[in-house]
């Protein structure tokens, strides 16, 4: 029975009828809660009374449901009434991937493009455990930017109970009424899969090479004339050599499809994420193809099972008011932070939030330079002159805005301008609910990098659409804890981790707010905030959970990379999670920038001129940084180019004149240089500004020991023993009070002791000037032993 326009199933209100088969009507309908067009899938009344199709039903929606990924389409809801049960799900206005294919060969480049997109997809689905053992040309929809989503995980499994059901795929297929559907399926099944074997995400991974072999050579790999020859092909013959059928694919391309048509499982790839990686890697050396130019036209139409682009009301913006480019490319911008109309914390937090967000998103997109949170941040609360503002931060354009809020409505304003000439390039008002504020950054930032750099890749169009989170709650909990973060002071990091748990808890996937935890763990355990021995272990279980949420995010990488090199000293594998961050773009999180961990990691190493530059690296995005600021003039402390260290310190204290970092940096330095007196001033600030802890505090006894103050000194040791007794205070920390005051095997037994908690700071054994009286001692190389460091270089000055 067809429902007619104006009926409601729940919240939904039908508008038309899109499409109907075996196991489902599909309509356009009405979200009357938020306002927004969705896609309704039925079961027909014919088929309801039956409790397995029902089970089939009821699977989709929950495989696909669990599922959040830019490349995969999103259930919003599933329910039933009056004995109707339906999924509301995302309506994508574009095609699907069979009509592209209709039109032959496929341009080499879109090839490469549209197949990245799918195997990242089908990799974020393989790291919750789905497997969708019915990926085909028509499960995979393509919008009018040209970015991908799979869709239909109609036959998905769990992993853990995936077996290879012959006669269930049978039914699948029989429920399809389409003409060529069953042949369809047929063609694009795994040798597994037709013998009725046990199927797990290397199924998937042979039916995207049957695909990807037909896009590449406009036929396909086991053509043969009925469905019985074509499953007897895929389990017995080996395709023709995709090089003499698409001589235009490159050598590397046709490597990896073939991998994946290997008959034997074992033979294809370990993990669907390295597929997704050596694809991405193509897409590098590979010209775009999005433009309409180069790529076969589209015949445009609403796919049945929809399932893409957030709301058709924004689609319909994007796509019909959209700015056109400017005539010369602009390469640089800087979004500065939007002004709330009200007073209130919470706004503070979204509105701060829907700024970093944008600065995220648009920053995904390449050959556009966008500055980090930290400086564009530095003008908050300040009048803003866009000529000048664009001067110090060394950009083009400046994108400023506004935020308001009345109950559940959000109001947002945005204005873009060529500071060059304060040319206005683009404007826009919204007016939306605050459950939208997902869509309607993701929204904004589009269309300002569209009217920057021109049109965007699929790739950069789905990153740009990709949510942290689809509960709201969590993720202005996420935003609180960011806010908080950013400022790293012990009582704020401790605000800042409960609302990150706060954020988990709401919504256990959020693998930023892992990130987030992850990282005050790891700040609290190398300032001394926390033995290390409490607070590396819950940094690593939450990095290591970031990851198997979401492997694509930079910041996760940067996190766990923090882990092994300040806790579990291990080189190597810091220095591999560190490059993998740095291949996957800017990070969402202040404090993760991975070139200015890796700086780190080579100041360790005794790598000192690479340090410096790797630090001049992460400036080049976030030149305002206080932190940045203070962490060169940390690595040219090490290096022993004490004006240099100076001279950073300092600037680093005039973008935030409190910061314990800058102090640090700055006593120290003076202290080497020989001015003491300034030293232990400047070391004295830093003690007060982070509240007495224990780092600060050694620092400012091994001063007081250097410059003669042995009773000032010993008085520090006594303060540490009085705080002992409330919280944490490093054995490491102890023992650079007597390494000032001269006492060697005191400050031996506190080395010894900091080396069995793992403390952070015995990375720099070999570059830390604190060092240099008991370097010559042989004690000193068996504690560099024990913490695993290369031996040290022979200093030249």
């Amino acid at each position: 029975m067809t429902l007619p326009a104006g009926d409601r199933l729940g919240p939904y209100e039908i508008i038309s009828l899109l499409g109907s088969g075996g196991m489902g009507e599909v309509y356009r309908a009405r979200d009357t809660r938020l306002g927004r067009t969705v896609a309704l899938k039925i079961l027909p009344e014919a088929v309801a009374a039956d409790p397995e199709r029902v089970r089939r039903f009821e699977m989709e929606a929950r495989s696909a449901s669990a599922l959040a990924d830019p490349r995969i389409v999103t259930v919003f809801d599933v329910g039933a009434e009056r004995g109707i049960h339906f999924i509301a799900t995302e309506l994508v206005e574009g095609s699907d991937l069979r009509h592209l294919l209709e039109g032959g060969p496929v341009p080499p480049a879109r090839v490469i493009e549209i197949a990245a997109q799918i195997a990242e997809g089908l990799a974020a689905a393989h790291e919750q455990g789905i497997v969708h053992r019915d990926l085909k040309p028509e499960n995979v929809l393509i919008n009018r930017s040209g970015a991908v989503k799979i869709a239909d995980f109609g036959l998905a499994k769990q992993t853990d109970r995936s077996s290879g059901d012959l006669s269930q795929m049978a039914t699948a297929a029989a429920d399809s009424t389409a003409t060529g559907i069953v042949m369809g399926t047929v063609a694009y099944m795994s040798p597994e899969q037709a013998r009725g074997a046990r199927v797990d995400f290397r199924s998937d991974q042979f039916s995207l090479g049957l695909i990807l072999y037909e896009m590449a050579a406009g036929r396909r790999a086991f053509a043969r004339g009925n469905p019985a020859d074509t499953l007897s092909a895929i389990l017995r013959d080996d395709p023709p050599p995709l090089a003499s059928a698409s001589p235009g694919m490159s050598e590397p391309f046709a490597r990896i499809v073939h991998r994946c048509l290997e008959k034997d499982p074992e033979r294809r790839y370990g993990s669907t994420s390295d597929l997704a990686h050596d694809l991405k890697g193509l897409v590098a050396s590979s010209p775009s193809t999005v433009a309409a130019k180069t790529s076969p036209p589209l015949r445009k139409f609403v796919i049945p099972l929809a399932l893409a682009l957030a709301a058709a009301a924004l689609a319909a913006f994007l796509f019909l008011r959209h700015p056109k480019p400017v005539s010369e490319p602009i390469n640089s911008l800087a979004i500065l932070p939007f002004v709330s109309s009200s007073g209130k914390a919470d706004m503070e937090f979204l509105t701060d939030g829907i700024t970093e967000s944008l600065i995220n998103k648009v920053s995904q997109v390449s050959g556009l330079r966008v500055i980090s949170r930290t400086s564009a941040f530095h003008y908050k609360g300040r009048e803003i002159d866009p000529a000048k503002v664009a001067r110090e931060l060394d950009v083009r354009a400046i994108l400023t805005g506004h935020v308001a809020a009345v109950g559940d409505s959000l109001s947002v304003g945005a204005e873009l301008v060529d500071a060059r000439d304060g040319r206005h390039l683009w404007g826009e008002q919204y007016n939306r609910k605050i459950s939208d504020v997902f869509a309607m950054q993701s929204e904004i930032a589009s269309v300002i990098a569209t009217s920057l750099r021109g049109p965007l890749t699929g790739q950069e169009q789905g990153r740009i659409e990709k949510r942290p989170t689809r509960n709201l709650a969590a993720y202005q909990e996420y935003l609180k804890g960011k806010y908080f973060f950013g400022r790293s002071n012990p009582g704020d990091l401790e605000k800042a981790r409960a609302a990150f748990e706060e954020a988990v808890s709401l919504d256990p996937d959020f693998a930023l707010a892992h990130v987030g935890i992850s990282g005050c763990y790891g700040i609290e355990g190398s300032a001394s905030y926390l033995n290390p021995t409490e607070a590396w272990p819950k940094s690593r279980e939450h990095a290591e959970r970031a990851i198997a949420l979401d492997a694509s995010l930079p910041d996760a990488h940067t996190a766990l990379a923090a882990v092994y090199l300040n806790h579990d000293w291990d080189w190597a594998a810091a220095e591999r999670e560190l490059k993998r961050a740095m291949t996957l773009g800017p990070v969402d999180l202040s404090l993760a920038e991975p070139n200015d961990l890796f700086s780190f990691y080579l100041a360790a190493m005794g790598r000192l001129d690479e340090a410096v530059a790797a630090e001049k690296t992460a400036q080049k995005t976030d030149p305002l940084s206080p932190f940045l600021a203070a962490d060169l003039a940390q690595e040219y402390y090490y290096a022993r180019k004490f004006d240099a260290a100076i001279r950073e310190a300092r600037r680093a204290l005039e973008l935030q004149p409190d910061s314990v970092f800058g102090l640090t940096a700055l006593g120290l330095s003076f202290v080497m240089e020989g001015k003491s007196e300034a030293g232990i001033a400047s070391l004295q600030s830093a003690v007060e500004r982070s509240g007495g802890e224990s780092f600060n505090l050694g620092n400012l006894g091994w001063a007081y020991g250097r410059a003669g103050r042995i009773a000032d000194a010993k008085e520090v040791l006594r303060r540490m023993e009085v705080s002992s007794r409330e919280r944490y205070v490093a054995p490491f920390d102890r023992a650079m009070v007597e390494i000032g005051m001269g006492n060697a095997d005191a400050a031996f037994a506190g080395l010894d002791r900091a080396v069995e908690e793992r403390n952070a700071w015995l990375i720099f054994l070999n570059v830390e000037p604190m060092f240099d009286p008991i370097r010559a001692d042989p004690r000193f190389a068996k504690v560099v032993a024990r913490v695993g460091l290369p031996p040290p270089k022979a200093r030249t000055s």
